[in-house]
């Protein structure tokens, strides 16, 4: 499945349980996660990625800096677990 299959439909899913979603494309910053995804107090963010690849250098980088400032960043390579984490940040609230 396509990066950009994956993330429409993780886009949509999150849509359905009332989050925002915001296209992270900054000019200057290369590597930085693909999506914001707003909840409820909730904030995360996606890198999406075609099954079993990995983040690139840069990728790895942002995503390291945004959790040492106590962000949730995952790497998604699969619609399923995409829903996994937002229902598991649903009921957390």
């Amino acid at each position: 499945m396509l990066e950009k299959t994956i993330e429409n439909k993780c886009r949509l899913y999150a849509s359905g349980q009332g989050w925002l979603s915001v296209k992270l494309n900054p000019i200057n910053a290369r590597g930085i996660p693909d999506r914001m995804f707003i909840g409820q107090r909730r904030l995360l963010f996606v890198e999406f990625k075609r099954p079993g690849q990995a983040p690139r250098r840069n990728q790895a980088h942002w995503a390291e800096r945004l959790m040492d400032y106590g962000f949730r960043v995952e790497v998604i390579d699969s619609v399923e677990t995409f829903k996994d984490i937002i229902d598991t940040m649903e009921q957390s609230w």
